[in-house]
């Protein structure tokens, strides 16, 4: 193996073993545990909540930080069918962390509710929340897969480079972020002007995106068409790899 191939992954070994620890992401449900944040405390002011299931909005709420709970997305196996319960499961949920939140008092709104445990109506007194919670960001820095993890509005989870995940702009007609793909397919999402692109670095393997003209990958109909990206000081070819077409980058 080459000097500047071992610099490579070096580096690379080295951020996967310095990238801070995230919340994961996955399942349907929610597992929330209290906390004792170490972010500044202050209160926000003027705050509006706009309802998405019609409810009055709410207008000169102040949240106070830091969080008091915060919540990781969970599969729960073992809860038997419930009485007018809904067996019917729901999208992967991102994690989430609660804050304080205090709004004028209003009149009180009855609504129904309907989950896994039941169908029934609940009364929320003065139709002024206690608590909000924010989605968490547990793409960033975690390690591949990189699918079911969350990002903030418009980005998807995806593989930004040897095994290391990061949100990326969001590409509607491939819902498979690239790096959740398998090499050397590699024909997940990428953010625009960039291909999903099947890279070999000295045998590690992966699906990344690259600013390239031409992917190369599995549905490269000739290999010398596709373009590689310059990889740290390492320039690849697409040639045959893996029964397709992959970018290698060797000595």
């Amino acid at each position: 193996m080459s000097e500047s191939i071992k610099k490579t992954l070096a580096v690379a070994a080295c951020a996967a073993l310095f990238v801070a620890p995230a919340i994961a992401s996955a399942g349907d449900h929610l597992a929330c545990y209290k906390v004792k944040d170490t972010i500044q405390k202050k209160s926000l002011g003027n705050v509006t909540l706009v309802s998405d299931i019609g409810l009055p909005t709410k207008n000169g709420c102040v949240i106070q930080t830091g969080a008091r709970i915060c919540c990781d997305a969970v599969e729960k196996q073992g809860v038997p069918p419930q009485t007018n319960g809904t067996t019917d499961p729901g999208p992967d949920a991102p994690g989430y962390c609660c804050y304080k939140v205090k709004c004028p008092a209003g009149a009180d709104v009855a609504r129904n509710w309907h989950d896994q445990f039941g169908d029934r109506n609940l009364l929320l007194r003065h139709d002024a929340p206690g608590m909000i919670c924010a989605p968490v960001n547990s793409c960033d820095g975690s390690l591949i897969p990189c699918s079911g993890k969350s990002c903030g509005a418009g980005k998807v989870c995806g593989d930004t480079g040897l095994g290391i995940c990061g949100c990326v702009d969001e590409v509607c007609t491939a819902p498979t972020a690239c790096g959740d793909t398998a090499f050397p397919t590699c024909d997940g999402a990428c953010p625009s002007g960039e291909a999903c692109t099947a890279m070999d670095i000295a045998g590690n393997t992966s699906c990344v995106c690259q600013q390239v003209a031409t992917a190369c990958n599995a549905a490269t109909a000739t290999c010398s068409a596709g373009d590689c990206a310059t990889f740290f000081a390492l320039t690849g070819t697409c040639t045959t790899d893996g029964g397709s077409c992959a970018c290698v980058y060797g000595p």
